[in-house]
């Protein structure tokens, strides 16, 4: 296959080299005839170029494949870990608890580990949606949340915001009671 690109990579540098030849530029014809191949060359990618050139945008388009094949694992393992992460069991499951959602996507890591650690620190069930390919879900969450980044946090229906603000809702003391409601609150 080096081989293969190699001849190919010297047939379009010699053919790049006679399309940029000075020779015969004096002839109408040729001169037309170049320019139009070298329009037609530029239009379809510069397939005809330099070695150097070519060169470089092999070893780019080699980097290229390499982090992608380096992200498509990175996702693979990602929805592995999401597939086997436990949700928080409540220390009492009250008789009206409000769900609790968490929409995430794949930019979502540190807030969405800060979301998951203030309710499992409350025993606080959820569940995390990833909406990274569920344009519905995205489009309904974007418009709930007024546009807000995600991840989201939504609590029955109200939509709380982010990290920063659920920990808010925590350190003022309603978020436990948003959740389990006033009596269970009252309990604690």
């Amino acid at each position: 296959m080096d081989k293969t690109n190699e001849r190919l990579d010297a047939l379009r540098e010699r053919a790049y080299e006679l399309l940029r030849a000075k020779r015969g530029e004096r002839l109408l014809p040729v001169r037309l005839t170049r320019g139009l191949l070298s329009f037609v060359n530029d239009l379809i990618g510069r397939p005809l170029a330099p070695r150097d050139e070519l060169t470089t945008r092999r070893s780019f388009e080699e980097r290229r494949k390499t982090q992608l094949r380096e992200h498509v694992s990175r996702v693979a393992e990602a929805e592995a870990r999401a597939r086997v992460a436990p949700v928080a069991a409540p220390a009492v499951v009250p008789d009206e608890l409000a769900p609790v959602l968490v929409y995430v996507d794949g930019r979502s890591g540190r807030d969405a580990k800060r979301i998951a650690d203030v309710l499992r620190g409350r025993n606080i069930p959820y569940r995390e949606l990833d909406v990274e390919q569920d344009e519905a879900s995205r489009s309904f969450i974007n418009t709930a949340a007024h546009g807000a980044p995600l991840p989201v946090v939504m609590i029955g229906d109200r939509v709380v915001g982010g990290a920063a603000e659920l920990l808010a809702l925590d350190v003022a003391g309603e978020l436990v009671p948003l959740v389990f409601g006033d009596a269970h609150a009252a309990r604690s």
